[in-house]
């Protein structure tokens, strides 16, 4: 892998020329203290979250790996269930030693704010201390989420499965942001076309352990970073493959989910497109179909004939750059 640059940083958000040159361009930005100004940034403290929250029923993920979802073990997915104030506890238990704990990870997936149209009662107390941004249409907002994380938390590589620009807000700790343009797609491994049409929009690469033998196009793969500090925030257009990597003791994010006003073509649009619509074809729960996230459909497995021919279709897709075959 080669890094080519940073992600580009705006020190003053204005709205429409935000709009223009960022969110229709598709172009990644870190905004420098764009939340600094929010009551959560001032506020939101374990104390705090514990008083007002800390008898909320929340979900949350754990493992014995850092990495979520782990790569090398993508099917792990264990949920359970405490009140918040339990979560902070296990989240902080043997902060000093990262060798051989439990991993819990409390992320968007689990715990939102508002979504489908709806907003969620129970954090209704803490939700004035954040608001909407300015240049997302409450028409096409999808999903408020919160994510809580330890040091050394980690994602897999991948691309958010959902379709949507994301505006992913830093009220707590740092992280680094690593950030592939959606043409390094046949260069990172997603699962893509798979029989059980399940974690298309993960990649099979170990991060933490990059094997350039078993994945030999990861030398040609590059990427832009940066970090994104306490009161920053990161505009990540949608498609764009990301992984993060959480650097202080408590990570705290709020993410607003959005959709685009339209789907630029590339490699990874195609393959989302295409899984979404194989999906679709063969879903076992009907009420599903109108679901446009990949990773909440549910389908049967691919008969070998079809997916003979999606697997192609998807290859030609691979070769797709700026909106045309490659």
């Amino acid at each position: 892998m080669k890094k080519y640059g940073n992600i580009e940083i705006l020190y003053d958000l204005d709205t429409e020329f935000f709009k223009r040159e960022f969110i229709q361009k598709c172009r990644p930005a870190i905004i420098k203290g764009a939340v600094k100004s929010w009551p959560a940034f001032i506020r939101w403290d374990s104390e705090y979250l514990i008083k007002n929250i800390g008898n909320v029923l929340v979900k949350f993920r754990c493992a014995n790996n850092c990495q979520f979802p782990n790569p090398d073990n993508i099917e792990e997915n264990v949920i359970q269930e405490k009140t918040f104030s339990e979560y902070l506890k296990l989240l902080m238990q043997d902060s000093e030693n990262i060798i051989n704990k439990n991993w819990v990870f409390l992320d968007a997936d689990q715990v939102c704010f508002f979504e489908n149209g709806e907003h969620n009662d129970k954090f209704n107390i803490i939700a004035s201390d954040f608001c909407i941004p300015s240049f997302i249409s409450n028409n096409l907002l999808e999903i408020i989420g919160l994510w809580i994380s330890k040091k050394g938390t980690a994602s897999c590589i991948h691309y958010d499965g959902n379709a949507c620009h994301n505006f992913n807000a830093q009220i707590r700790g740092s992280k680094r942001v690593v950030l592939f343009n959606p043409n390094e797609y046949k260069n990172l491994y997603l699962y893509g076309m798979n029989k059980e049409l399940l974690f298309s929009n993960y990649s099979k690469v170990n991060w933490k352990m990059l094997n350039y033998d078993k994945f030999p196009n990861l030398k040609d793969a590059q990427y832009i970073e940066g970090v994104l500090e306490p009161g920053d925030a990161l505009f990540l257009p949608s498609f764009w493959i990301h992984y993060f990597d959480h650097l202080d003791e408590i990570n705290i994010n709020i993410n607003y989910w959005w959709r685009p006003l339209e789907i630029n073509l590339n490699a990874v649009s195609l393959s989302w497109a295409l899984c979404l619509a194989s999906v679709q074809m063969f879903a076992k729960d009907e009420s599903n179909i109108g679901n446009h996230d990949v990773n909440t459909l549910h389908a049967s497995f691919v008969p070998e004939t079809e997916l003979s021919i999606l697997k192609n279709l998807e290859k030609t897709f691979s070769a797709w750059r700026n909106g045309r075959p490659g």
